[in-house]
């Protein structure tokens, strides 16, 4: 059985936990990864654009743990599928399966793996922009500015982990940093910064721990100007936005060379410090935590039971 997930260049945690958890909790599953059985776990990976691009239905068996979806068409399913669990109620209806499979995103099987009680707290506010939120600002300087600690998910697995526990509160605009502040008991306050954010996936894990849901929106600002490319694609679709045609986030795309102004760049920190006094702490109540992570365990390890019994080889 071989690991589907999206791989980036620079790193993402919310992906990386993937080859760092699932091989600890299912040691044996992943020892031939020649085979053409395919491990779907975390990750918005349920889409047919990436089903067709790493020719999935070409293989004897897909298992889906925990994965969303949420970009572009959902996936058709064939009898290759085997659908173990899904991360909220929007995967499920994507996918025409049943609400029982809806459990959790897997990333809470962390309760199981790290050590989170009583943690030494370093940090009093810690700050993680979307991985791709980094090709767009400088977002060490502007924590340094802030006086907050920076998180970035494109660190190793370990020392995200560490710093994150390191911390009292954590604002986040990526969502595997909200998950696993969830998962391991750090308060948390999601932020959109990036056009790119997605609140229907945010929604999804939300849901599922029966949390309400409120973003706070920071102003969007670019210490980076984008290729000429990337400039005109956003201009046509900022134009098309205004015809009404197209998603809403086409509105916010950012003008490629416009560079923050120091002025902006305040704006951005009031914001995070507005934030960091005002915005709603989310956290799920334990007793539902405690569930889904007992839920997922259980419902992997019946999976791996039956790849070991070789069913997914027959």
């Amino acid at each position: 059985m071989y690991l589907e997930y999206c791989h980036s260049k620079l790193g993402n945690f919310g992906d990386d936990l993937n080859p760092w958890m699932f091989p600890k909790l299912m040691p044996k599953a992943f020892e031939d990864e020649s085979d053409k059985v395919a491990f779907l776990g975390i990750g918005t990976i349920l889409d047919q654009k990436r089903i067709d691009r790493s020719n999935l239905n070409a293989n004897r068996a897909n298992i889906v743990f925990s994965s969303g979806a949420g970009f572009g068409t959902p996936p058709t399913i064939n009898d290759s599928w085997h659908i173990y669990c899904v991360r909220g109620e929007h995967t499920a209806r994507q996918l025409g399966v049943d609400a029982s499979k809806v459990i959790a995103d897997g990333a809470y099987l962390l309760r199981n793996l790290v050590e989170y009680r009583n943690p030494v707290k370093k940090h009093k506010i810690a700050f993680i922009p979307h991985h791709s939120s980094e090709d767009f600002a400088d977002w060490q300087a502007i924590c340094d500015q802030c006086g907050i600690k920076m998180i970035t998910a494109r660190q190793p697995v370990d020392s995200f982990l560490e710093e994150l526990l390191a911390s009292e509160l954590v604002i986040t605009e990526a969502m595997h940093g909200a998950i696993v502040s969830d998962a391991l008991r750090v308060p948390w306050v999601p932020v959109s910064f990036s056009p790119k954010f997605m609140p229907e996936k945010w929604r999804d894990f939300t849901r599922a721990l029966k949390m309400d849901l409120e973003v706070t929106p920071l102003p969007f600002v670019a210490h980076y100007p984008l290729n000429l490319g990337q400039s005109v694609e956003h201009g046509f679709k900022r134009g098309m936005s205004k015809l009404g045609v197209g998603p809403s986030k086409w509105a916010r795309l950012p003008n490629a060379y416009t560079k923050a102004t120091p002025a902006q760049i305040d704006e951005l920190c009031e914001g995070i410090m507005a934030v960091s006094r005002d915005g709603k702490v989310h956290q799920s109540s334990d007793a539902v935590v405690e569930e889904v992570t007992e839920r997922l365990a259980q419902c992997l390890d019946g999976l791996y039971g039956d790849f070991l019994a070789g069913k997914f080889h027959k």
